[in-house]
C-alpha cells in the first residue's frame, strides 16, 4: 500500500502544494496523514505494514534529527517498508537510493551542526561587541582630559567642559590604571 505524509514547516512547501504532489505521484488522498499542528508528529502513529511505502514531498518533512531519522529508517528497512522522497528523487526501495538517502540525511545533520555554530558564533561576537564599547575619549579630548587633570579641575568640572557623560570618564579612567 502506498501512504502519503504531508507535514508544513518553515522549510517546505504549504500543506496543500504537499498534498498534490503527493495525489498526482499516485498516493490515495484517504491514505495521506496530514500534519495539522507544528511540533506534534503522528509520523509513527501511521500504519504501515512489510511492502508499504510511504511517500512524502521531501525528506526534511519528516522533522527528525538524523540519529531519530537514522532509527526511523533502519526500523522500516527491517519491516520491509519504504520511502520515496519526490522532490529529493529518492526511493529506499531502489539499493542505491537507500544508500544515497542515509548518507544525505548525515550530511544535512552536519549542515545543521554547522550552521549552529555559526549562529552561535555570531551571537557571541555580538554579544561582546555590545559590551566593548568603542573609546570615546581619544586624541584631542584624551590630551584635553589629561591637561585638565593636571591643573587640578575635578572629574564633574571635565565632564561638564568637554560635554563627557560621567559613566564614559570612569571608564576611560579604569583603562588608564590598567
Amino acid at each position: 500500500m502506498i501512504r502519503g505524509y504531508v507535514r508544513e514547516t518553515s522549510e517546505t512547501a504549504n500543506s496543500e502544494t504537499q498534498l498534490e504532489t503527493l495525489l498526482r505521484d499516485g498516493v490515495s488522498e484517504d491514505l495521506v496523514t496530514i500534519e495539522s499542528e507544528p511540533g506534534n508528529s503522528s509520523l509513527k502513529l501511521i500504519p504501515l505494514e512489510k511492502g508499504d511505502k510511504l511517500v512524502v514531498w521531501r525528506f526534511d518533512v519528516f522533522g527528525l534529527f538524523t540519529h531519530e531519522l537514522s532509527q526511523y529508517l533502519l526500523d522500516l528497512h527491517q519491516r520491509n517498508i519504504f520511502i520515496k522522497s519526490i522532490q529529493d528523487n529518492l526511493d529506499t526501495q531502489a539499493k542505491d537510493h537507500a544508500f544515497f538517502f542515509n548518507h544525505l540525511s548525515l550530511i544535512a545533520n552536519n549542515e545543521i551542526s554547522v550552521k549552529k555554530e555559526k549562529i552561535k558564533s555570531g551571537l557571541k561576537k555580538s554579544f561582546v561587541g555590545k559590551l566593548i564599547a568603542p573609546r570615546a575619549i581619544t586624541g584631542e579630548k584624551e590630551e584635553e582630559v589629561r591637561r585638565l587633570l593636571a591643573e587640578g579641575c575635578s572629574k564633574a568640572e571635565i565632564c561638564r567642559k568637554l560635554k563627557i557623560n560621567r559613566k564614559t570618564f570612569y571608564n576611560w579612567e579604569k583603562t588608564q590604571t590598567q
